[in-house]
């Protein structure tokens, strides 16, 4: 009864969508409700108001107990004018207490009392009020201080200029309803008190003041590279890329674990526009709005992740709809064999694997075959530009396997470096770049010496390629002059890597006369 028929789901069986979901909520960083014994109905009065009228009632109560019988006959008087509808003319405020004053000293002369001179309480008084100016500032700065940490939350109204607006009145006017802040850090705080993590540093000094000035109001760039984080608090993080979107995250080498790896990446697809509208609306249709994340690059380099990892990283490719690089360089594929048993059927026949043999699949096809069906069924389409697997350990028939997907996906920049290419490895190579668009390719760490001849083969003469890597790829002068002189017809090519190959100028002959010309 409850199913949203427009919502994009996952196409495949193997991933399970529930994964990377995250229920709705909301960081009530802009919700500061004032208590209700406050008088809402006299908001203008200032705080020098309410003391002298306090300070006036606890003088009334003081004189009702020094003199019960004057104040006996003053409301017994006042009960004769309700009965007889009688006015009286209203007394000043002051004048009990002036009574009162004067009948003590007449009662208690003191002529040892004298006064005091004027500029002995002159003195005193500016004295008192610099103090009590000093001591004001003082809780302000601290109050400043705590609605910039976070620590008590700030109520923002829809008239207010800006997020760091302070409001002068005290309450709420009513009709008035609260709107969401712009200021990245103070959300990223508030985040980390209700999960109860340390606030890092790292990420607040990245993070702008508002969001105001970001195109579209989405944050650039959050970098934390080299920056271990424990799993709190990238859950944390987690509830922070939901909130606020950002277009560039860079998690290398961070410690990410396989359920570090599904709470960032279950916020990064929960997040939306700022411009997005939440609440359902009766003119756009449901299947209308924007799913799929905010986020538009993704480094995930140099992290220790499992199977649960990577199928998590495969059901982001297949429904992030914003992705456009990603950078999966370092994640090894695991290499443990993986026990598949064939249950068993007495009704059909199934050959030799009919008494529920048992075989050993290596999880590592598996999840490139995975990786191969993510790619090629993505609910964005072929919007992938880059995908780089360098030093994830495949193999050729994985290779060969994520090869396809990358074909159908239409990725048009793939880095394979540090992979262990060997003529097989290269022919899949060959084969992407004789039937894709590719625009730029990075085969560095790989013993191309004897292959170049393959690879030069399949460039075509009018193709988009502009860049190409063969860093630290064993290369000589001769293996160069089979690749040269498709490199020369290319319209774009811009870029060219031959660092870290020093039999290129060792050896002879050298590659400098090859490299002028």
């Amino acid at each position: 009864m409850n199913v949203d028929k427009n919502r994009e789901r996952c196409r495949l069986n193997e991933l399970n969508q529930a994964k990377l979901r995250r229920v709705a909520f909301c960081v009530d960083v802009e919700i500061a409700p004032m208590p209700k014994y406050i008088d809402e109905d006299t908001p203008g009065k200032s705080s020098t108001e309410k003391s002298e009228k306090l300070k006036a009632n606890e003088k009334s109560e003081g004189l009702a107990l020094k003199e019960p019988k004057a104040i006996e006959e003053q409301k017994e008087q006042l009960a004769g004018v309700k009965a007889t509808g009688e006015t009286l003319p209203k007394e000043p405020e002051t004048e009990g207490s002036v009574k009162a004053s004067d009948r003590k000293e007449n009662i208690n002369p003191d002529p040892a009392k004298e006064p005091k001179p004027e500029k002995e309480m002159t003195r005193k008084k500016e004295k008192k009020k610099r103090s009590e100016a000093e001591r004001k500032a003082k809780k302000e700065q601290k109050r400043k201080e705590a609605l910039e940490k976070g620590v008590i939350p700030m109520e923002i109204h829809l008239d207010s200029d800006s997020s760091t607006e302070e409001q002068s009145t005290p309450a709420r006017p009513a009709g008035r309803r609260p709107k969401s802040t712009t200021n990245p850090g103070r959300i990223y705080r508030r985040c980390c008190q209700l999960r109860e993590t340390d606030i890092l540093t790292k990420i607040t000094a990245q993070l702008p003041k508002t969001t105001e000035g970001c195109p579209d109001g989405i944050v650039e760039k959050l970098d934390l590279t080299g920056y271990y984080l424990s799993l709190p608090d990238l859950v944390t993080l987690g509830d922070f890329l939901a909130v606020v979107p950002i277009r560039d995250v860079c998690l290398e080498n961070c410690g990410l674990t396989d359920e570090g790896v599904r709470v960032v990446l279950a916020g990064l697809l929960a997040a939306r526009k700022p411009s997005q509208k939440y609440r359902r609306s009766t003119t756009v249709s449901a299947d209308l709005v924007s799913q799929g994340g905010v986020v538009e690059r993704l480094v995930l380099k140099n992290n220790k992740i499992g199977v649960d990892g990577w199928k998590h990283i495969c059901l982001f490719i297949h429904m992030c709809r914003s992705i456009k690089w990603l950078d999966l360089s370092g994640l090894h594929l695991p290499a443990v064999a993986e026990p598949a048993k064939t249950p068993t059927n007495h009704h059909i026949h199934l050959g030799h694997h009919a008494n529920g043999h048992t075989t050993s699949v290596p999880i590592g096809d598996t999840i490139s075959t995975l990786l191969s069906k993510c790619l090629a069924d993505r609910l964005a389409g072929p919007e992938l530009e880059l995908l780089n697997l360098g030093g994830t350990g495949l193999t050729s028939s994985q290779l060969e396997s994520v090869m396809d997907g990358l074909l159908k996906s239409g990725v048009s920049r793939v880095g394979l470096s540090h992979n262990n290419l060997d003529a097989v490895g290269v022919q899949h190579v060959a084969n992407f770049l004789r039937n894709a668009r590719c625009e730029g390719i990075d085969l560095g760490g790989n013993d191309l010496k004897d292959h170049l001849e393959t690879i030069a083969g399949a460039i075509d003469d009018d193709g988009a390629l502009w860049a190409f890597g063969l860093a630290n790829c064993n290369l000589n002068s001769a293996s160069l002059c089979k690749l040269f002189p498709k490199l020369c017809k290319l319209p774009n090519f811009k870029f060219f890597d031959l660092s870290h190959n020093r039999a290129l100028f060792e050896a002879e002959p050298s590659a400098v006369s090859l490299l002028r010309r």
